[in-house]
């Protein structure tokens, strides 16, 4: 008989908002104090021994600065129970899994208990804002006052579920041609943008455009997602979807635009840039595919997973080392076994991340194979021994602003290895990056992916990633970016060959339409011409157009404010062309804060009477006034002013964003918002501040530049 038969076993819980035990629901977004108690088995804890409370979903905290010393400011903690304890570590960032190390200098014994908690009634704690299940979470206990710490099995599990449905969002295809079947995809979403998994629910769906309305009712499926196949078009034009649950017409939401033409490539969207629980992210590889597909109705979907992570620290290794030797091929297998020509592509990839021992120049960068093969993609150290690499084998390296920026002027980025650039992710919008590429020479096309580490690939919306620095808090960002795919059919070597070819554009998530040519050529092409060039801009979007800006070069060479309405059509000649190669592209800016960004045509203009220099340098900056949005005209109410101030004392951040002057109250996906200007008077930068008023958690966008379209790089 095993000598421990009789010994009893420690008991620990979490609790938090009503919920308590071993595995708990809470819905996200929801305030409360976070409890974990753990009461001593028949094995005693000696003196000096202590427990460790160790999660193993590296962004289930992320923003989160848990302190010790101020029970009236935020994510107070503290340890209390029938026996002294103190709290000797705390969890310093969003990789720090340890949330805290608590020391029992008398130690516990049978029935003895100690508990910690985080938050207060006054101040109290969140859970996070994006539905999750399975987020582990695991007591450790040092038994012997020897720093060797035990894990308690089974670990507490909490499961983050959505909360009651607020609101829908429908789906349509960009483009479709007169006659030819489609799909209406709609979903129910909660205040955090969630979607709502119950099923059953009824629902009103209507299509409108030039060929009249169609309406359908329909129950929602597993997900809480509704789709009506077969609809078909006649009429050449742009169409819109609305879905209603039927019996509460204020649970509702529109579509994206639908053109409906009988020539032109398709549009398909996608994310291809993805992090899992394998590394510092949410989610198996198997819950990123289904939602990418099921969820964020993607077309295509990539995962670019970090090379390695070691103790959750991205550092370049070997591709074939331990960790990869298992996850790329298991990988690459998902990611084949999902892979549907037509229906649902998958592209097969990583991530670059330099380790400290990479010179500085170096910088994030995502890795992509043509084909589904783990082998196919190079792996290096060095960033330039990479790029030779991926040049050699036929992949293609895309630069983003992520943990570390790439120095355009310090890489020597090949053109047919890197034809893109990401433009925008849910970090921010980058436009300033691009543009230090492109005025470096290199001809980028612009893609806009999420970089999500929150298991929700193309619609990731509330990320707690914010880019100004040295904040105790993280902030939010902005909703995750997708890109555009100009393809004519729907398979993994067009939209391969659409990104290699810089047949892309980029959003900031919407499916806004967008064509762009310059003298016929389209996105990402290149001419030589006697002609001026005539730029032709169509664009349908998601919500009404408020301006669109015409980028040359560096500098801004047309502006058209649209008045608010949801299609634009322009065409432009430009009188004074610039008498050496240059770029032009078109930046969308919507009444909703969403941004399209078309890649750019590169053109060498040979006619007469071009441009002299002193005429360009008149130009205005790619980035310069009139800042963007201008004033409503409205007085923000003195209440929300307040509560704005509030929120920056109970943050910290009060005296470092002095003196921010209100522009007025506006609404997008999400929510509604005030939109501030002022600077940060640690760098002397602009910044401008989104505060989300409806919530509780005092959600905050600060981001640098006066113009929330990545108008400075910080």
């Amino acid at each position: 008989m095993p000598i421990h038969q009789d010994m009893k076993e420690p008991a620990y819980e979490v609790s938090f908002a009503g919920a308590r035990g071993r595995r708990i629901e809470v819905t996200a977004g929801a305030a409360s104090v976070w409890k974990f108690r753990f009461a001593c088995g028949s094995r005693p804890v000696k003196a000096g021994g202590g427990l460790k409370i160790f999660c193993e979903v590296p962004k289930f905290w992320l923003g989160l600065i848990p302190q010790k010393d101020d029970p009236d400011r935020k994510w107070f903690c503290r340890a209390a129970g029938s026996v002294p304890a103190e709290i000797v570590e705390l969890a310093g960032s969003y990789k720090s899994l340890c949330l805290a190390g608590i020391r029992l200098p008398e130690g516990l014994s049978e029935g003895q208990s100690v508990e910690f908690s985080f938050g207060t009634p006054e101040r109290p704690a969140y859970a996070i804002a994006h539905a999750y299940n399975r987020v582990l979470v695991s007591m450790m206990v040092d038994y012997e006052a020897d720093g060797g710490f035990t894990r308690i099995w089974p670990p507490l599990r909490i499961d983050v579920i959505p909360g009651p449905a607020v609101k829908a969002a429908v789906v349509l295809p960009s483009v479709v041609r007169p006659g030819q079947p489609l799909v209406i995809r709609a979903r129910f979403e909660d205040v955090n943008s969630n979607p709502v998994e119950a099923a059953g629910r009824p629902v009103r769906l209507l299509l409108e455009g030039p060929g009249g309305k169609q309406e359908w009712r329909r129950e929602t499926g597993p997900g809480g997602v509704v789709a009506v196949e077969g609809v078909k078009v006649d009429k050449p034009g742009v169409y819109f979807a609305r879905a209603a649950a039927a019996g509460d017409e204020k649970v509702a939401g529109s579509s994206n635009p639908m053109l409906c033409a009988d020539s032109g490539e398709g549009v398909f969207w996608g994310d291809c840039h993805c992090h899992t629980g394998w590394s510092d992210g949410i989610g198996t590889v198997e819950d990123n595919l289904l939602f990418a597909r099921d969820r964020a109705f993607l077309d295509v979907f990539g995962f670019a997973e970090h090379l390695a992570v070691k103790d959750f620290t991205t550092q370049p290794v070997d591709k074939g080392g331990s960790d990869w030797a298992y996850l790329g091929p298991t990988m690459a297998e998902a990611s084949n076994r999902w892979n549907a020509a037509g229906k649902f592509v998958t592209m097969l990839g990583y991530e670059y991340t330099p380790g400290k021992t990479v010179r500085d120049p170096s910088g994030d960068c995502c890795v992509f194979s043509r084909g589904g093969s783990w082998s196919d993609l190079p792996a290096a150290t060095e960033l330039n021994d990479l790029l030779a690499l991926s040049k050699a084998a036929g992949c293609l390296v895309i630069p983003h602003v992520g943990g570390r920026t790439p120095k355009w002027d310090k890489v020597a980025f090949a053109p047919e290895t890197t034809p893109l650039v990401e433009i925008a992710s849910m970090h921010g919008k980058f436009e300033a990056f691009a543009q230090a590429g492109l005025q470096q020479g290199y001809k980028l096309g612009f893609c806009g992916m999420s970089d999500g580490h929150y298991g929700k690939p193309g619609y990731d919306c509330w990320a707690l990633h914010g880019r100004i620095r040295s904040l105790k808090e993280r902030n939010f960002s902005v909703q995750s970016a997708i890109t555009a795919f100009l393809c004519r059919e729907l398979t993994r070597e067009a939209v391969f060959e659409s990104l290699r070819r810089r047949r892309t554009y980029a959003t900031t998530g919407e499916r806004i339409f967008l064509r762009f040519e310059v003298n016929g050529a389209s996105m990402g092409e290149s001419l030589v011409t006697r002609e001026r060039p005539e730029i032709h801009i169509r664009v349908a979007g998601s919500a009404p157009i408020s301006r669109i800006d015409l980028i040359r070069g560096g500098r801004g060479v047309a502006m058209w404010e649209c008045k608010g309405e949801e299609e634009a059509e322009i065409r432009w000649v430009d009188k004074a062309p610039s008498p050496a190669e240059t770029y032009y592209y078109a930046r969308i800016i919507q009444a909703d804060f969403a941004n399209a960004w078309s890649s750019p045509v590169w053109v060498a203009y040979t006619g007469p009477d071009p441009a002299g220099p002193e005429q360009e340098s008149q130009l205005p900056e790619w980035n310069a006034a009139p800042e963007w949005p201008a004033s409503t005209g409205l007085e923000v109410p003195r209440d929300l002013l307040a509560l704005q101030l509030e929120v920056f004392e109970r943050k910290g951040i009060a005296d470092r964003f002095p003196d921010l002057e209100p522009v007025g109250i506006f609404s997008e996906n999400r929510g509604r918002f005030v939109f501030y200007r002022g600077y940060d008077r640690e760098t002397g930068s602009r910044i401008h501040c989104q505060h989300y008023f409806e919530f509780d958690d005092d959600r905050l966008l600060i981001s640098p530049g006066w113009s929330p379209y990545g108008q400075v790089l910080y």
